[in-house]
């Protein structure tokens, strides 16, 4: 009878530990899926920044685009009077208006640039691709951890 409570003593201290070890993976476990949170929280402000700042830069575009559209109309305005004076400002608009268009496929080129490294960052469908994946890391091992606990404790048993 004694060597039976003996082994009892022995089992529950343990248990004691494995629920102790196991207490100290969930809290791992934890902090890898707070920190996992916070960094798809910053992606994701760096994603919506971004896109401000192209919204930003189109709106810019647009206005650009719309006092181009307004000098050019009354230039056009202007040329219908006759008037010579308004021819030579109309051949100094067109000059200016090249000059831009210009400055506007250097801006376009560079904005394909942009474009292209836009598309090799990863999308939210990517980071949520990521997440499903890290969350199959993270059952992996805690399938790995387990089964190697219990393999143990059963190694122990006779």
């Amino acid at each position: 009878m004694r060597g039976a409570v003996g082994m009892e003593g022995g089992h529950s201290e343990r248990i004691t530990r494995l629920e102790s070890h196991f207490e100290y993976i969930r809290r791992d476990l934890d902090r890898l899926a707070d920190g996992q949170a916070a960094i798809h929280t910053r992606l994701d402000e760096k994603f919506s920044e971004t896109a401000a700042r192209f919204d930003a830069v189109g709106d810019r575009f647009d206005a650009f685009a719309a006092r181009i559209d307004a000098r050019f109309d009354a230039a056009a305005a202007r040329i219908d009077a006759g008037s010579s004076i308004l021819h030579a400002r109309l051949d100094a608009n067109n000059s200016r208006l090249d000059a831009n268009n210009a400055r506007l496929d250097s801006i376009n080129e560079k904005m394909e640039v942009v474009l292209r490294k836009l598309e090799t960052l990863p999308t939210k469908a990517d980071l949520w691709e990521w997440r499903v994946h890290w969350t199959a890391i993270c059952v992996a091992v805690i399938a790995i951890i387990v089964g190697g606990i219990v393999g143990g404790l059963s190694a122990l048993l006779p």
